[in-house]
This record gives C-alpha cells, sequence and structure tokens, in this order.
C-alpha cells in the first residue's frame, strides 16, 4: 500500500504518512479503557480496538521501513550503500526497540505491579508523541528523490505518446493498463528476485522476532523471572544489533548484500536455533 503510494505521489509524502499512522495508531492505545479500570463491557471493546490499532500501526511499521530503504537507496553513493541503509536499523529497527524497552523497564521498575496494570502500562504509548511530533516536523524538509522525478518525466513522456491510443481504447482500458503495468513487469522480467526477496524476508522475520519475543516470553514462564527482568533481556537482544548493524552495513559494502544475507540466514535460522532452543528445553537449570 505504502509502496503504491511512494511510486504515485512520492517518497516524501509515503513517509510522512506512516510516521503519522505510526503515531496516532500508538498514541489511541495509551487511551484505551481496559479491565483493570473500566470493567468488562470497556474491556472488550478497548480489546478488539487495540486489535485494530496494532494492525494498522504494523502496516505503518512496514511501510516505514521499506519506503525508508527505498528512499535511502535513491539518494545514496553505491559504494557506501550499506552502511547508509544499515542506519534503519541503528535509529529504527533495533535501536528504537532498546529505547522502548528502556522506557518500559524504567517504568516497570519505578512502579508496583498494581500501579503499572492501573495506569503505568499507558505511559511508554502517550509519551511517544513527543518524539513522533519532532519526526513529523523534520520531514517536512525532505527533499523528492531524482529517482522519483525521472520516473514522474518518464510516466508524462508515455501518456502523451499514447494519448491517441488512450482516446481510441477507452479511459477504462487505459487506466487497467496502468494499474497492472507494475504487477505485470515485477512477474515477468523479475522472478528471481521476487522470489529470493520474499523468501529471504520471512527467513529474517523468524529470525527477527521468534528469539527476541518467543523466546523471552519462554525463558519468562519457566524460571518465573519478574516482569522488569524480561523487558531488561530484551533491551539487550536489541541493543547487540544496534551496535552491530553498522559494521554489517560496512561489510554489505565490501563483501556483497547477497553473501551478507545468506550468511545472516544460515548462522540465524540454522545453525543457532536448534543448540539454544535444546538447552532452554531440556538442560536442567542446576
Amino acid at each position: 500500500f505504502f509502496g503504491f503510494l511512494a511510486d504515485k505521489f512520492g517518497r516524501k509524502p509515503a513517509m510522512q504518512l506512516t510516521i503519522l499512522l505510526m503515531l496516532v495508531t500508538t498514541v489511541l492505545q495509551g487511551c484505551l479503557p481496559s479491565f483493570s479500570c473500566c470493567g468488562e463491557a470497556w474491556g472488550w471493546f478497548g480489546l478488539v480496538t487495540l486489535l485494530v490499532l496494532r494492525a494498522l500501526q504494523g502496516l505503518s511499521a512496514g511501510g516505514e521501513l521499506s519506503t525508508a530503504a527505498v528512499y535511502i537507496s535513491e539518494i545514496s553513493p553505491r559504494k557506501t550503500l550499506g552502511f547508509n541503509l544499515s542506519w534503519i536499523s541503528v535509529s529504527g529497527a533495533f535501536g528504537a526497540w532498546t529505547v522502548a524497552a528502556l522506557v518500559v523497564f524504567t517504568i516497570e521498575s519505578s512502579l508496583s505491579k498494581q500501579d503499572m496494570l492501573m495506569w503505568g502500562w499507558r505511559l511508554p504509548y502517550l509519551t511517544s508523541i513527543v518524539p513522533g511530533i519532532v519526526l513529523i516536523f523534520m520531514r517536512q524538509y525532505l527533499e523528492e528523490t531524482e529517482d522519483f522525478e525521472d520516473l514522474v518525466k518518464e510516466i508524462a513522456a508515455k501518456n502523451a505518446n499514447n494519448a491517441t491510443q488512450d482516446m481510441e481504447e477507452g479511459s477504462s482500458a487505459a487506466s487497467e493498463e496502468a494499474e497492472l503495468g507494475t504487477v505485470q513487469e515485477l512477474l515477468a522480467n523479475h522472478k528471481l528476485a521476487l522470489l529470493i526477496g520474499s523468501l529471504g524476508t520471512a527467513g529474517i522475520g523468524a529470525l527477527w522476532y521468534v528469539p527476541p519475543v518467543y523466546g523471552v516470553q519462554f525463558i519468562q514462564q519457566s524460571e518465573k523471572l519478574p516482569p522488569n527482568a524480561v523487558t531488561f533481556s530484551e533491551m539487550l537482544a536489541y541493543f547487540i544489533p544496534t551496535v552491530l548493524a553498522m559494521f554489517v552495513g560496512m561489510l554489505v559494502d565490501s563483501w556483497g548484500a547477497g553473501k551478507v544475507h545468506t550468511l545472516a540466514l544460515v548462522l540465524g535460522c540454522i545453525v543457532s536455533p536448534a543448540p539454544l532452543f535444546y538447552w532452554w528445553a531440556h538442560v536442567p537449570p542446576q
């Protein structure tokens, strides 16, 4: 969806919309009624609304990452592209999660369990309005990339050359052809890249979410750890890739994206998980 907006209206408005949607959905989550404070009826309303807001939040986060990656790819020199793209992980993909976990850890360590359930859980959502407003303000100074401006000129020239044909075939046929053009080109000319990108993203997604999210919850349930200890471990889990991201970016520039991506999939999805989960599940604590 946001990729279509970025191609249709520009990278800048797409990135402004993603951060706006992310901010609104995050702040609204902090305003929802809960079972603890508002009773069962309002609690169910808050739960259903939370699911909708989390879906929209996830949509905006996915659009933010992909649009930011395209924007940086189009404005960066080829020789430092990997390093420049690594700042998405430093500031957003991992860095933001590290800061979020630190905020939650601080709140959990400062409040009692009862206060956390009643109102403390709202603080991380509501305080996000400060960095969100700053980002929205700063993004108005973004400039469109030359690649997008060239794309607009190319489409305008193509439409001008085909104006007579479009009038003869009818506006609906021309509209359908333009609408399907991007998908047809992707399937016709970029099959291998589409396959590798889809499967590679699936593998990285498993590596990204399973150990830091499921792994920490697994340890909490089996070892009966306090919530702030679990949050602190999540902060460490995201802090390490935040620090390493720039070095991996430089490795991509010197070694190549394909080799680094393959190495990450092999180490993260094949070599590491099996002994790690076996250790968690079968080795006695003593």
